[in-house]
């Protein structure tokens, strides 16, 4: 379990069970990879920028990828995505905890969403993507870059 501050509101999350965390991540894969043809110009842009160069061209090839998403899966496919992400959180309430409810939670507020998703997707994939496959091949195309200054 873990908890954060976000926005001026505690949240909670705790670890999926296995089988609904490997569902979840499926799905989210599956929206994802539909940019990774965008990924060489955002992983450029992004070393890039640790060389004190423009962040322009990575806004540009992230806005691109994003792009690539929005274009083949549908806003109710998103919504709903962000949706299971979200409510697996919870919210402090002065009762207590209670599951976070997209539409109360986050009207007038939609700047709190991605961080409450990534605090989500931290918690139950953070182990994930450092010993995974993916993770290991992040690793590398790091060091590649890195081997590239």
């Amino acid at each position: 379990m873990a908890e954060l501050k976000i926005a001026g509101e505690l949240y909670k999350v705790e670890p999926l069970p296995a089988g609904e965390a490997i569902e979840l991540y499926a799905d989210l894969m599956r929206v994802a990879t539909q940019a990774t043809g965008r990924v060489p110009a955002i992983l450029m842009a992004l070393a890039s920028r640790e060389n004190g160069a423009p962040d322009a061209m990575a806004d540009v090839a992230a806005l691109a990828g994003l792009g690539d998403i929005l274009r083949s899966t549908s806003s109710s496919d998103i919504k709903s995505l962000i949706n299971r992400i979200v409510t697996c959180a919870s919210v402090k309430r002065p009762s207590g905890y209670a599951e976070v409810n997209l539409d109360e939670e986050f009207t007038g507020n939609l700047a709190a969403i991605l961080p409450v998703a990534k605090f989500v997707l931290e918690v139950n994939y953070a182990d994930f993507f450092t010993a995974s496959v993916g993770g290991g091949l992040l690793n590398n195309l790091r060091s590649v870059l890195a081997s590239a200054r």
